[in-house]
């Protein structure tokens, strides 16, 4: 079977089709608006060397290397361009997007962002759910889906002047920038996020634009979560320079910074932490709010 399969995809703005000899004069016309072949930081066929360069790419799609298609504009349905599947490993469901081009008059248009998106999602045919599935493809093709985490809402409980600003997942791959921006080591910052279950953050801030954070992350197995929690405990170390540190114990870490107090704490396969919380604040009565709802 051919991997991607091979179909014509309909967008609102644009419909992806696969390229036939057929589609030979109306190519040349769109290479001729704006004499694309002379563009020197790309490679585009000339009109003369349309035939050849259809050819070759119908060849390739023979070896199975590469899908072409011809991009055709609804407003007036018309050929306005052509893309591809390039370089294609269907082995190791691999898979790039690229030899496009399109006339000079619908350049910088929706047209090609609605192209690649249903590239992508017709590669993939069910988009990847999280950065771990991109980071890992194995994980995407045995559909392991993310862990649901739940993260209430604490505005309340840090008291009535804060508000919830945003509410999101970090994922493996902000969780790996996150420790890699103090460890400065690759390989050990890529280690402590790999075993990455899922996830659920939110940021609050104050009436005087004093900001918080808190995250509460599962993990595949404890051994994952407990490198990730020394790994965040490294980490925090070496974020908060002044840092005096209240408690220092196998599952749970306090410090007190200039920027609030720090908690990090490890339970089984999931770890909480809280950065930037006030004095002013019960922050164990906090945490046992977000405890309780994991």
């Amino acid at each position: 079977m051919i991997w991607p399969p091979s179909i014509t995809l309909q967008g609102k703005h644009v419909a992806v089709v696969p390229l036939g000899v057929e589609h030979h004069d109306a190519l040349v016309d769109v290479v001729r608006d704006g004499e694309m072949w002379k563009y020197w930081y790309t490679k585009i066929p000339s009109p003369e060397a349309m035939q050849a360069d259809i050819e070759r790419r119908l060849g390739l799609r023979e070896r199975g290397s590469m899908q072409p298609f011809v991009i055709v504009g609804k407003a007036r349905n018309k050929v306005v361009g052509a893309t591809s599947y390039m370089n294609i490993d269907a082995d190791n469901r691999r898979v790039e997007i690229g030899s496009t081009w399109y006339a000079r008059r619908v350049q910088r248009s929706p047209l090609n962002t609605e192209c690649k998106l249903m590239l992508l999602s017709h590669a993939f045919e069910t988009l990847p759910q999280s950065s771990e599935q991109i980071l890992h493809p194995p994980k995407y093709f045995i559909h392991e889906a993310p862990v649901k985490v739940s993260l209430p809402d604490v505005h309340l409980t840090l008291g009535r002047v804060w508000r919830r600003i945003e509410s999101d997942v970090n994922g493996e791959w902000s969780f790996y920038l996150i420790l890699d921006e103090f460890l400065k080591s690759a390989s050990t910052s890529k280690q402590a996020a790999a075993g990455w279950a899922g996830d659920r953050y939110a940021t609050y801030e104050n009436s005087s634009g004093q900001a918080a954070y808190v995250s509460l992350s599962a993990w595949d197995t404890t051994k994952d979560a407990r490198e990730f929690f020394d790994a965040y405990v490294k980490r925090t170390k070496l974020r908060y320079a002044d840092a005096r540190v209240l408690s220092e114990r196998a599952t749970a870490w306090s410090a007190q910074t200039s920027e609030g107090a720090v908690t990090i704490e490890l339970r089984g396969n999931r770890v909480l932490v809280l950065e930037g919380i006030p004095a002013t604040v019960n922050s164990r009565g906090v945490i046992r709010l977000l405890w309780r709802s994991s």
